[in-house]
């Protein structure tokens, strides 16, 4: 179910590009997602884009356990 998930955020591109070129938009492990942006309004995609993948795959996101965090290296 991860691997699905992972796909349909790449459909949606976007994320950040690694020292050795990789650009990815999520990190995940086991039951734990964590959505990568460059701004307010990319991430805005990455969460309509797993509430629709949530909604398609009927997967409940417990908002209790979750937490968003913003960082600004600049």
């Amino acid at each position: 179910m991860v691997d699905t998930m992972i796909r349909w955020l790449e459909t949606y591109g976007g994320g950040v590009q690694h020292g050795s070129g990789v650009v990815t938009n999520n990190l995940c492990f086991a039951n734990d997602t964590i959505l990568i942006s460059e701004g307010l309004l990319h991430m805005t995609v990455r969460l309509d884009c797993t509430h629709q993948f949530c909604t398609w795959a009927g997967v409940h996101i417990i908002m209790s356990k979750s937490q968003a965090t913003a960082y600004d290296f600049r």
